[in-house]
């Protein structure tokens, strides 16, 4: 069972939820692995009063091994025919499609709606920013973390 856990397997259920809650946006994989993770981590940033994968003071250099795996599992979700691509101004984008909204209504147990509530509020969170906007968010917040890391000793 641990084998599921951070393999694209896992990413791609969290990317086709995070899609499902994007309003029909179509993205990019650098803002889907950032709302992705603003999920996981709402308390982090304000979003909600605790983080879905619980307390974990060095969750800020996940993002940058979860890039790969996001990768993967896009890839693979595009092959599987669940989400589409769409040629944006920043590039490839992604965007759930109506086979992929079916698997998302079979996604019935609590964390799937546990997340897709908290990926809700970060979408509220996040609407009218720009993708360079939410990363210096998450880069800021990232430096802050560690700095009262080696302020802490």
């Amino acid at each position: 069972m641990s084998d599921l856990f951070n393999t694209p397997f896992e990413i791609s259920m969290r990317i086709l939820l995070t899609l499902l809650v994007s309003s029909g946006k179509s993205r990019t994989v650098d803002m889907i692995a950032a709302a992705d993770f603003l999920t996981i981590y709402s308390r982090d940033f304000g979003i909600a009063d605790y983080n879905l994968h619980g307390e974990n003071s060095f969750n800020f250099s996940e993002l940058a091994s979860r890039r790969k795996l996001m990768n993967e599992a896009i890839k693979q979700l595009v092959v599987d025919g669940l989400i589409a691509v769409v040629r944006g101004k920043q590039g490839f984008q992604y965007k759930l499609n109506a086979r992929g909204k079916q698997v998302c209504d079979n996604y019935t147990t609590d964390y799937a709606a546990e997340y897709i509530s908290l990926a809700q509020d970060v979408y509220d969170f996040i609407d009218d920013k720009t993708e360079l906007e939410v990363m210096n968010l998450i880069n800021n917040r990232a430096t802050m973390a560690r700095e009262r890391r080696t302020d802490n000793g």
